[in-house]
C-alpha cells in the first residue's frame, strides 16, 4: 500500500468515524468497515481482527471478512492459540503458519475445514508499542512472490493498527466522558476543568450556578474567576484560595449572596500525568446549604446540651473532690465510693466536651481561641487529680516548674486527660505511668508513657482516625474518638501528636506544642525516670 492509498483510506475512515461518533458499538463497526474496505482494495485472502478486551481478558474477534467463521468455535481461550499470541506479542513481528504440514495446532482445525492453507498474523500496536490487536489473513492458496506480498500486507497492518488505535482511544474517551457526565448528573455537582489559564471543559450546572454564559468560557481563568466572585459574600478570600499554589488541593466552603444564604463547597484537585507532571485542575462545586443548616442546628443543640450538663457535673466533681481530700473524715468504704463518683463524673464531663469538640472540628473554618497557657501547671494538676482518683497506681511527673505554650487551655486539658485515661485503662494498675515534659527549641514536648501491652501494627495505622476498625480493637474497649479529637485540635493549634512503642513494652504518646516564650532557655529535667 503506497502513501496515496494509505491517505485515501485514512480520510475515508475519518469520515466514517465522524458519522458513527457516539455509537456504543463503534469499535466493532469501525473494525468491520476496515475489513470490508481492505478486501475491496486487495481481494484474495480472508481477513479478521482480534482486539484485547481488558475487562474479560480475552482476544475478542471483532470483525471477519471473506470467510464465514460464524459457525466455528471461538478459539480465544485455547491454550495453543494463547501461546501463538504470546509469541507475536513478545517479538512484535508477524507469524506465518503453513497449515499443510502435519503438526498443525488443534486450534487451527476449524479454519482448515474452510480450505485455508496458510495463516499470516500481524501485530496491531497502540501508541506505546504494545500489541493490543491481531490482523490475520487466511489464504486458501498462498500467493507466489510471497515475500513482496508479505511486505505489502505488513504496511497495510501498520495502517490498520493506527486506525484501530484511534477508534479505541476515541471510544475510551467517549466512555469516560459519558461516565463523568452521568456521575455529575446523578450527584448534581457543577464541574470545570482548566489547563493553565484556560478553561477546557465546564458542564451546564457550573454555568447555571455562577451565572455564566457558554461564551464566557473563552475568557482566561482570571477573568472567569472575577465574574464568579461577584456572587460571593467574601470574594477576596475565595480568590486567594483558588489562586493558591496549583499543585495543592483545595477544599473550601463559600457563602453566596442572597436571602436566604446559599453555601457552596468547592473542591479543586490537580490532575497529573503518569510521570507526575501537573496537566490541569478539576474543580467540583456542590451546594451544601441544607447540610449547613442542619449542622448549625446540631451545633446549637450540642452547645446547649454541653452547657446545661456542665454545671451540675462540675458541682458533682467538685463535691466529690472536696469530700475525698485527706482532711475529710470519711471511712475508707465511703471514700472509695466517692472516688467512683468522682471518676465517673469526670469521665462524663470529658465525654460531653469531646462530643461538642467533635462537632466543631468538622468545620474547616473553625479555629480555637489560643492564648498563653502554662502547660507544666496544667499537666501537674491533671496528674495530681489522677493520683487521687486512682491512688493505687504510681503517677510520676518529670518536668519544669513552668512551661508557657500557645494554645487553648480547655482543649489542652482534654488532650492530657485523654492520654492519661488511656494509659490508665491499658496497663496494669500497679504499673507506673510516666509523664515527662521538656522542650526542643521553640517547641514544648509532652510524653505520656505506660507499661501496658502496647498497640498492634494494624491498629497503630489508624490510631488517630475517627472510627477505628472494631475488629482490630482490644477486648478492653479500644481507643476511640479521644485520640482522633486530640490530633484534630492540636493541628488547629499548630501542634502535633504521635505514637511510638516503648522499649521493654508499653506505649509512648508525644505531643509537641509551640512555646509562648521565644528564645527561652531549655528547662533541664528535674529528675530521671528509669525504665521499670
Amino acid at each position: 500500500m503506497n502513501n496515496d492509498m494509505s491517505f485515501q483510506l485514512i480520510a475515508e475512515f475519518q469520515r466514517f468515524v465522524d458519522r458513527s461518533r457516539g455509537d456504543a458499538n463503534i469499535r466493532f463497526m469501525a473494525s468491520q468497515w476496515i475489513i470490508d474496505r481492505v478486501l475491496q482494495m486487495f481481494p484474495g485472502p480472508g481477513l479478521s481482527i482480534r482486539l484485547w478486551n481488558p475487562k474479560w481478558e480475552i482476544w475478542e474477534r471483532v470483525a471477519v471478512g471473506g470467510l464465514d467463521l460464524s459457525r466455528d468455535e471461538d478459539i480465544a481461550e485455547n491454550p495453543q492459540f494463547l501461546t501463538y499470541v504470546h509469541l507475536i506479542r513478545q517479538d512484535k513481528e508477524p507469524v506465518y503458519v503453513d497449515l499443510t504440514k502435519t503438526d498443525v495446532p488443534s486450534c487451527c482445525h476449524g479454519v482448515i475445514s474452510h480450505g485455508v492453507e496458510s495463516l499470516w498474523t500481524f501485530p496491531l500496536s497502540n501508541g506505546h508499542d504494545e500489541v493490543t490487536g491481531l490482523f490475520t489473513l487466511y489464504w486458501t492458496h498462498e500467493p507466489k512472490a510471497s515475500q513482496e506480498i508479505k511486505m505489502r500486507w505488513s504496511n497495510i497492518s501498520h495502517t490498520v493498527g493506527m486506525m484501530i488505535h484511534w477508534v479505541v482511544m476515541l471510544q475510551t474517551q467517549q466512555n469516560e466522558q459519558t461516565m463523568m457526565q452521568t456521575l455529575l448528573d446523578l450527584t448534581g455537582m457543577a464541574a470545570v476543568y482548566s489547563q493553565g489559564n484556560e478553561v477546557g471543559y465546564a458542564n451546564d450546572r457550573f454555568l447555571q450556578l455562577w451565572g455564566l454564559a457558554r461564551s464566557d468560557l473563552r475568557l482566561d481563568r482570571d477573568q472567569i474567576l472575577k465574574k464568579m466572585s461577584v456572587r460571593l459574600t467574601d470574594p477576596a478570600a475565595w480568590c486567594e484560595v483558588v489562586s493558591s499554589n496549583p499543585a495543592e488541593d483545595v477544599d473550601h466552603i463559600v457563602e453566596m449572596k442572597g436571602m436566604p444564604a446559599r453555601y457552596i463547597r468547592c473542591r479543586i484537585h490537580g490532575l497529573r500525568s503518569p510521570s507526575g507532571q501537573l496537566i490541569g485542575r478539576l474543580a467540583v462545586y456542590t451546594e451544601i446549604t441544607e447540610q449547613m443548616a442542619i449542622k448549625k442546628e446540631r451545633d446549637a443543640f450540642l452547645s446547649l446540651v454541653a452547657h446545661e450538663f456542665r454545671t451540675p457535673i462540675t458541682v458533682i466533681e467538685g463535691l466529690a473532690d472536696w469530700m475525698t481530700r485527706p482532711e475529710s473524715a470519711v471511712s475508707s468504704e465511703v471514700g472509695e465510693n466517692l472516688r467512683a463518683i468522682w471518676r465517673e463524673s469526670s469521665r462524663l464531663a470529658r465525654l460531653i466536651r469531646e462530643i461538642w469538640t467533635a462537632s466543631q472540628v468538622q468545620d474547616p473554618s473553625w479555629a480555637p481561641n489560643c492564648d498563653k497557657v502554662d502547660l507544666a501547671s496544667l499537666v501537674r494538676d491533671e496528674v495530681e487529680m489522677r493520683g487521687r482518683i486512682w491512688p493505687g497506681r504510681p503517677w510520676r511527673y518529670d518536668g519544669p516548674g513552668t512551661m508557657p505554650v500557645v494554645g487553648n487551655a480547655e482543649l489542652l486539658t482534654m488532650v492530657v486527660q485523654v492520654l492519661l485515661s488511656n494509659a490508665n485503662r491499658f496497663s496494669d494498675s500497679e504499673k507506673p505511668v510516666d509523664i515527662r515534659l521538656g522542650a526542643d527549641g521553640l517547641t514544648a514536648r509532652l510524653e505520656v508513657m505506660d507499661r501496658g501491652f502496647g498497640i498492634s501494627s494494624l491498629m497503630a495505622k489508624e490510631l488517630f482516625e475517627h472510627m477505628p476498625d472494631p475488629t482490630k480493637r482490644p477486648a478492653t474497649g479500644g481507643i476511640g474518638i479521644g485520640l482522633y479529637l486530640s490530633r484534630k485540635v492540636l493541628e488547629k493549634m499548630q501542634a502535633s501528636i504521635a505514637y511510638q512503642p516503648r522499649p521493654y513494652g508499653g506505649s509512648i504518646f508525644t505531643v509537641r506544642i509551640p512555646r509562648a516564650l521565644r528564645g527561652a532557655k531549655r528547662f533541664p529535667p528535674s529528675s530521671t525516670i528509669e525504665p521499670t
